[in-house]
């Protein structure tokens, strides 16, 4: 697979959390359309697929687990990580083999762990227990994916700095230099822990929100942070990317714009 930039990894990421969160808030009367729509973005895309196949090891026989299963009795995870997605997928993929994707049979519909309820509270329950998990192992692989795509990228922009001798020393052209010369770029030492709580306010807010477009602000969030801490100013794009994105979260605006306008002096 060739290597990807963090731009490709947190497109594909977007789409992945779009099919995710319809299969994660469907009713039973969309679970086989939202399942089959899920696997299918899972199988056409390799960095997912890829990541699967390395930790589905562990062959599961979903059908006579099913079948042996004692009423009410949910379904058991294994500890181990790899075992864990294995399982999960393999259900997933048995529900789309043997039920043309309607998940709702693995269990038997109307009852998974409780008797005295609703199909639709069962879905949820089953939703919890097996594809919440599944998704989020996705998720957090995606994140770290975009973290060494972003942290490579910087390395090997820095390494194609342009360079000039000054006094039988090497100065990177766009470094920070010492002594009395100065980086029109940096962030002073006060302005940059102003930075840090507004930022840390934002994350506060963004986890209480539960918002499905929170994931996208924390990964922007985070590469501006990064540059933060290293005392440089972020560049434009990814500023212009939270200022876009936090129309679709009201509760973040005043805070993002306070950031932006921090981030300018």
């Amino acid at each position: 697979m060739s290597t990807l930039t963090s731009n490709e990894i947190q497109e594909i990421s977007s789409e992945f959390r779009q099919v995710a969160c319809r299969l994660s808030k469907t009713d039973c009367h969309q679970c086989d359309a939202n399942l089959l729509r899920f696997l299918a973005f899972i199988e056409k895309t390799p960095l997912i697929i890829d990541f699967i196949n390395e930790n589905n090891k562990t062959k599961f026989d979903i059908g006579k687990i099913c079948n042996e299963r004692d009423w009410l009795d949910p379904f058991s995870i294994s500890p181990d990580k790899s075992e864990e997605i294995a399982f999960e997928y393999q259900m997933l993929i048995h529900a789309k083999t043997e039920y043309k994707g309607d998940f709702t049979s693995l269990y038997g519909t109307f009852y998974y762990t409780c008797a005295d309820t609703t199909a639709e509270n069962e879905i949820r329950t089953f939703i919890k227990h097996i594809i919440d998990p599944f998704i989020d192992h996705i998720s957090e692989y995606l994140q770290s994916c975009y973290r060494k795509a972003l942290r490579l990228e910087d390395v090997n922009q820095k390494s194609a700095l342009p360079y000039l001798r000054v006094d039988n020393s090497t100065v990177l052209v766009g470094s920070t230099m010492q002594g009395t010369i100065n980086n029109n770029m940096a962030i002073n030492s006060q302005n940059n822990s102003e930075i840090a709580t507004i930022i840390k306010q934002i994350r506060d807010l963004l986890n209480e929100s539960g918002d499905e477009k929170k994931d996208e602000v924390l990964e922007v969030l985070e590469v501006i942070e990064n540059s933060v801490t290293k005392s440089e100013k972020p560049k434009k794009g990814f500023l212009t990317t939270l200022q876009t994105l936090a129309q679709l979260i009201p509760s973040i605006i005043p805070l993002v714009s306070l950031l932006i306008t921090q981030l300018s002096k």
